[in-house]
């Protein structure tokens, strides 16, 4: 049988998760007390979260119900909890919370309870991904909303050059919304500090949580490459010319035509994992067979080409 949690201690709120139902769900607001018992109302319809006897016969028990009446019978009530006294009441139409309930009163009570549905979703799976381009002012935060539990996410990235492991509110973090959804997302933060290493986490966030994708760091370098020049390159040829360093991508060096886009830099090869140089049109950490425009190596689709500083 599923089960039914709801322990109320003095705080503000409490959350609490319900079996595969989202009649009830929402959040439910104190009131005050009726019966010396504490009873609470969702904040947008009309159902009730309070204590009772059910059908007048089985003693003062905790209810979830669409109306707040005296002795409720199973046309309101859809779960209850029963004390210890009482496991079990034998009606299949009901769901029961089989943890007891601590009773409160006055300013013991809390102010809202949350209640949420357990079947129809959990927090959502995050992976931060491993910076892209850094300049000495500058870096590209990655990561990834691998999945969204089952309900709307919304996501972000918190970073600092203190807390190696930021979170959210934290005195020295800074948070960045990005939208919401699954898939990746990235984020450029600039103004930043050569030399400096940053540390930074991907989040998501929906009803049933907050997850963390793991700590992420980049250093922004301290000084800036030489240009690069190009020639020799039959085709295209609008790839020859100067090439500016645009920072470390991926944690190599990167350089990108001063006009046209062309960038020369590290980059994966699709077979295996070893870096190699790479002319191409578009950038990219990993590249497959053929799926560039120069590689500068033996037995590679090649113009032969000279590159030097300038």
């Amino acid at each position: 049988m599923p089960m039914f949690s709801l322990v109320l201690q003095a705080q503000t709120n409490k959350t609490v998760t319900v079996p595969g139902d989202a009649t009830y769900t929402g959040t439910y607001n104190y009131v005050g007390e009726r019966n010396s018992h504490p009873y609470y109302k969702h904040a947008s319809q009309n159902c009730y979260l309070y204590v009772d006897n059910y059908c007048g016969s089985y003693g003062n028990i905790w209810m979830l119900a669409s109306a707040l009446v005296v002795n409720p019978n199973d046309t309101y009530v859809k779960y209850y909890q029963w004390p210890d006294a009482y496991p079990t009441l034998g009606d299949p139409g009901l769901k029961q919370w089989y943890d007891v309930t601590t009773n409160c009163s006055g300013g013991n009570c809390p102010q809202s309870i949350t209640i949420t549905d357990a079947a129809s979703g959990v927090a959502p799976t995050v992976s931060t991904d491993a910076a892209s381009l850094v300049t000495t002012t500058s870096g590209t935060m990655n990561g990834n909303i691998v999945a969204d539990g089952g309900a709307e996410t919304d996501r972000g990235f918190v970073y600092s050059s203190t807390d190696a492991t930021p979170t959210i509110g934290e005195g020295s973090v800074t948070q960045i919304t990005k939208g919401t959804g699954t898939g990746t997302f990235s984020e450029l933060i600039g103004s930043l500090t050569a030399g400096t290493t940053y540390y930074y986490q991907a989040y998501g966030h929906n009803t049933y949580g907050t997850t963390y994708g793991g700590v992420k760091s980049f250093t922004t370098p301290t000084t800036s490459q030489p240009n690069k020049y190009l020639s020799g390159v039959t085709n295209p040829t609008a790839a020859n010319g100067v090439y500016i360093w645009i920072g470390n991508y991926y944690g190599k060096p990167a350089w990108k035509h001063q006009t046209l886009n062309y960038w020369i830099y590290y980059s994966i090869t699709g077979w295996n994992s070893d870096y190699f140089w790479y002319i191409d049109d578009e950038l990219k950490n990993s590249h497959g067979l053929y799926d560039y425009l120069f590689l500068p190596c033996r037995c590679c689709k090649l113009s032969f080409f000279r590159m030097g500083s300038r």
